[in-house]
């Protein structure tokens, strides 16, 4: 069974999702004004506060809770 400690899980989640979604998905975002857009999802904004996906009406600060959330990742894979 996968173990992700509690000094993993603090660490990711203090993670910023711009600081994610810059480094990993470059390619997959579109700047519009102050935030960005994922090619992907259309309804998904994410800036310095944290990420909003307007269509579900859902949204959180983390890379971490963007992983779980938005890409369907479990939280040992997430973290």
């Amino acid at each position: 069974m996968a173990y992700v400690s509690k000094d993993q899980l603090e660490r990711a989640r203090q993670i910023p999702v711009i600081d994610y979604i810059l480094r990993y998905e470059s390619g997959n975002i579109k700047q519009i004004g102050g935030e960005y857009r994922l090619h992907d999802h259309t309804s998904l904004s994410i800036g310095e506060k944290g990420w909003f996906w307007h269509s579900r009406g859902i949204g959180a600060k983390s890379a971490l809770d963007f992983l779980i959330e938005v890409r369907g990742y479990g939280l040992v894979n997430a973290v």
